[in-house]
């Protein structure tokens, strides 16, 4: 009776020893897959099974391993390429923000994961210029046009710190740059506010600098030269722009735009020539009634300050190096 016991007990053993060892050859036709791969926005995506797998130590030939998902065959959306595995939204170099959903099959069975592409990287600052100078009376002026940036995805700049356009003088505030994943950058900057026929140095700007037309929400597409003042009493050039109106009035010696985005980007290439280099401008009017913009450039190392005349007032002004002249009312 005793052995029959022991005989029961050493055949269980055995079963269960034999229960174990399938149970461990079963696994090995399993996936050990990723709930969830996380991409960053802008890096490649592959869709290579190898690519999901959290343990590919296994003895599984990733070969019998299919990938099904929208982004291999939805050619409206996204753009994939059979030849390494790699897939892309359509128009575009990387693919873009959001989840989605990738299936791995194996051996009769499925493997769910979630692609996700996320976005952690802060805007960069391509045009870092220290100081930004605004025409005064410029209160819808976008700082986006001088303050660009280079990020994957749309980029919002706002500025913190008290500054008044409609006031002359130097603000110091803080250039702020956010994108759509609420990734920031900052930049400490000092915001300039410039009146008509007020001197504007180099430092006072810098080259990459795109203001917008004061008066304007938009730039002018005018033509970016400009119009030389053809006063037939002064007899101050030609007129390289042809335009229907003549502009008797203008200061002598200065040149003419109808756009002050075009006149602040002529100015801005007068003073990168030379450090000592300086403008400013005027406010006019041509014969038709058309705003103009009057630029007059200089250089501080000049014996003789330029005379400037406001076309609104027959007073000669002389600028020197320590005065900034300013229109008079």
């Amino acid at each position: 009776m005793k052995l029959n016991k022991m005989f029961a007990a050493m055949l269980s053993s055995v079963l269960v020893g034999a229960t174990l060892v399938g149970c461990g050859s079963s696994d090995s036709s399993k996936l050990n897959v990723l709930s969830t791969k996380t991409v960053e926005l802008g890096d490649p995506v592959y869709l290579a099974a190898a690519e999901f797998l959290s343990d590919n130590s296994q003895d599984i030939n990733v070969a019998d391993i299919t990938v099904e998902s929208d982004l291999k065959t939805d050619d409206f959306q996204y753009t994939y390429n059979q030849m390494n595995d790699s897939v892309t939204s359509r128009g575009k170099e990387y693919l873009a923000l959001g989840t989605y959903e990738v299936t791995l099959k194996y051996k009769d069975q499925s493997y769910p994961v979630r692609l996700v592409v996320k976005d952690t990287t802060m805007p960069e600052f391509i045009s870092p210029a220290a100081v930004v100078t605004v025409p005064m009376g410029n209160e819808d002026y976008d700082f986006s046009k001088v303050y660009r940036t280079r990020d994957k995805d749309k980029v919002t700049i706002s500025i913190n710190g008290d500054y008044d356009l409609t006031t002359e003088g130097k603000y110091p505030v803080t250039v702020v740059a956010t994108d759509a994943s609420g990734n920031t950058n900052s930049l400490e900057i000092t915001i300039k506010v410039v009146g008509k026929n007020q001197q504007i140095s180099a430092s006072d700007q810098f080259d990459n600098e795109v203001p917008s037309d004061p008066d304007s929400e938009t730039d002018s597409s005018t033509n970016d030269d400009p119009l030389i003042n053809d006063n037939a009493n002064q007899n101050q050039g030609t007129t390289t722009t042809p335009n229907a109106c003549t502009i008797s009035n203008a200061p002598v010696g200065t040149s003419v735009y109808y756009s002050f985005s075009d006149l602040y980007t002529a100015g801005t290439n007068w003073n990168s020539q030379n450090p000592n280099n300086y403008f400013f401008y005027l406010e006019g009017q041509d014969d038709c009634g058309n705003k103009v913009y009057f630029l007059t450039t200089g250089t501080s190392s000049e014996t003789t300050p330029p005379i400037i005349t406001d076309p609104n007032n027959s007073t000669n002004q002389p600028q020197t190096d320590d005065q900034q002249v300013v229109n008079p009312q």
